[in-house]
């Protein structure tokens, strides 16, 4: 999980800032694959990270609705830094808010069995293909109503920018990403600790990918990252299981040593995510050039993972993770510090 997660931060910094065009060589245009990815793993991970945790907190003995409570909270402060990174100057498109509301959409499915996820999944995909051309058209309806009616326009904009925000924004979308994290949730309900998983869950992703990209070709729909489409998702979702199935068979091998300081960026990604969008920002700020450079690439890859690697040799949790856990921890400690009050008090009271 950590070293899938590592590399699909490091798809986000190739996908935001590496310099790739048609007319690159073949090697080069390999990364934008990347695109293709990024976004997708990242989303999948949440949803497997959702389970996995469901799971330990019932083992644990924390009741269903203290852990709903946490897992709100967690989401809710993914939509706050992404609304947040959203402000600032950069050329790039933060996936943290609609991730946090994709967290709050799953709330109520988090212990459904896993073939009722998967089924679940499907239905994302295809309600999220069908609605996206439908909200593209209601969107420019509503801007056009906006400027037509002489007025603010509030009540339009903040309709349209609803209905892209859930069905037809550029980049992401909350019925997009849904189905990846679907999917996810479905994968943390069966352990994946046995070569015959990893293995099924490998071809799996290949068959749904090499079938998502046969149909593309055969009707003319587009593949492409972030185009929307049915075949477009369910390719990204059998490439997102594909490397999740690879990063859990390599970690059982001896190079998981040498991949060490991936697998401590993959434990901080919300961390490292939140700095590249700042260090995007003062780019733009700085020097008004795009950073679609290698130069950028390499710092931002080198740094991060030189930077993740000491911070784990001495915390357990970075900046942005121990924010977001003490936020969803509160209630439950508030809790906890109440009953051992109480406890306290009542010999008190009976003297």
């Amino acid at each position: 999980m950590d070293l899938a997660r590592g590399l699909a931060l490091l798809a986000v910094f190739v996908a935001h800032t590496a310099p790739i065009g048609p007319s690159s060589p073949i090697p080069e245009r390999l990364l934008m694959g990347a695109d293709n990815v990024a976004a997708p793993l990242f989303t999948l991970l949440f949803g497997v990270s959702a389970g996995l945790a469901a799971r330990s907190a019932e083992q644990a003995g924390q009741s269903r609705g203290q852990f709903r409570l946490f897992f709100e909270l967690r989401a809710l402060v993914l939509i706050g830094f992404g609304v947040l990174a959203d402000l600032g100057q950069h050329s790039v498109i933060p996936i943290l808010h609609y991730l946090g509301a994709v967290g709050l959409v799953l709330i109520p499915v988090l212990y459904l069995r896993a073939r009722w996820l998967l089924v679940m999944s499907v239905g994302a995909v295809v309600v999220s293909a069908i609605a996206m051309p439908w909200a593209q058209a209601l969107q420019m309806t509503l801007r056009v109503q906006a400027v037509q009616g002489g007025g603010s326009g509030w009540a339009e904009n903040t309709v349209a920018s609803l209905v892209g925000f859930v069905f037809s924004d550029f980049g992401y979308r909350v019925s997009g990403l849904l189905a990846f994290a679907l999917a996810g949730l479905a994968v943390g309900r069966i352990a994946l600790q046995s070569w015959g998983r990893l293995m099924t869950l490998f071809l799996v992703g290949g068959a749904l990918t090499a079938g998502a990209l046969g149909v593309g070709q055969l009707t003319g729909i587009s593949t492409d990252a972030y185009a929307g489409t049915a075949p477009e998702l369910v390719n990204a979702i059998g490439l997102a299981g594909m490397v999740l199935a690879a990063s859990c068979a390599l970690s059982a091998t001896p190079l998981r040593r040498v991949l060490a300081p991936v697998y401590a960026l993959g434990t901080l990604t919300l961390t490292f995510y939140v700095a590249h969008i700042v260090v995007l920002g003062a780019w733009a700020s700085l020097t008004g050039l795009s950073d679609d450079k290698w130069s950028v690439l390499l710092a931002l890859s080198v740094g991060s993972l030189a930077g993740a690697w000491l911070i784990r040799r001495r915390w357990r949790r970075g900046p942005a993770e121990w924010l977001v856990h003490q936020v969803a921890q509160f209630p439950l400690a508030r809790r906890r510090g109440t009953r051992r009050a109480t406890a306290t008090a009542g010999p008190e009271r009976l003297r």
